[in-house]
């Protein structure tokens, strides 16, 4: 017997829609963002995975943003790795 959970996920994957009372309501909005924006319930993911060139390119086009939220993310989560 499937679960409400498992029912809604199927769902979405066969018909791009669910039972929204089905699943906690965190978890129904990041789905319906996903839909939005045009991701696959079925499709593959993407591979992510920078060169280090790039990925530094990126953090320096964002060091305004990082100073900004660094603070902020401290208080909920204490970095766990030195800071470069």
């Amino acid at each position: 017997m499937q679960s409400l959970f498992m029912k809604a996920r199927t769902s979405l994957e066969n018909n791009g829609a669910f039972s929204h009372g089905a699943i906690p309501e965190t978890i129904a909005d990041s789905w319906h963002r996903c839909l939005q924006n045009g991701l696959d319930p079925q499709g593959e993911p993407v591979d992510a995975a920078l060169s280090y060139q790039d990925f530094r390119a990126v953090k320096e086009a964002n060091e305004r943003l990082i100073a900004i939220v660094r603070p902020e993310l401290e208080l909920t989560c204490p970095p766990s790795v030195p800071r470069s």
